[in-house]
């Protein structure tokens, strides 16, 4: 895990971008058989989504898995350079750089690689107001065996995080 929290670039490609179904569970891609069902080999692991604990299902080597962070400043005032942090973590298990491939939707509309475990965005966020990231997440078919639940929180100074 690194310290840092900046955003990590590297060379991770999703070659499905654009291809989310609109609840934003992947559609068939790479890692889907030719009847749209999982790919031969894949493996289902789960994805726990924040505090609420909501879960979704991820299969290795298939699209990637959109979610939306939101933001909310519920500190009474202004929150001045308002950090958003994103962290994917093996429940049980440790995950090392290209386990696990996070993407942050960017301004320009395109994908932008992150670590498990990434900075968002520093910027003010005013009082009652709320902001918004996009984020993919998808599991290379190389994904550790050993790990078969994923936690995804979010964390931010300016008060409440959600993630769907």
């Amino acid at each position: 895990m690194r310290g840092d929290l900046q955003p990590r670039r590297g060379p991770h490609v999703y070659p499905s971008e654009g291809s989310d179904t609109a609840d934003g569970t992947g559609g068939t891609g790479p890692g889907s058989g030719p009847d749209g069902g999982p790919q031969a080999g894949s493996r289902a692991v789960t994805v726990v989504l924040g505090e609420a604990g909501a879960t979704r299902t991820l299969r290795t080597g298939d699209d990637p898995l959109t979610l939306t962070v939101t933001v909310l400043n519920t500190t009474g005032g202004d929150a001045e350079d308002a950090t958003d942090n994103l962290s994917v973590a093996a429940e049980g298990g440790t995950l090392s750089g290209g386990d696990v491939n996070v993407s942050l939707l960017a301004e320009d509309g395109s994908w932008r690689p992150i670590g498990h475990t990434a900075r968002l965005t520093t910027a003010t966020l005013p009082a009652g107001e709320s902001r918004t990231h996009r984020v993919r997440i998808s599991l290379p078919e190389g994904f550790p065996a050993s790990v078969t639940r994923l936690r995804v929180t979010a964390f931010s100074n300016a008060g409440e995080e959600t993630i769907t």
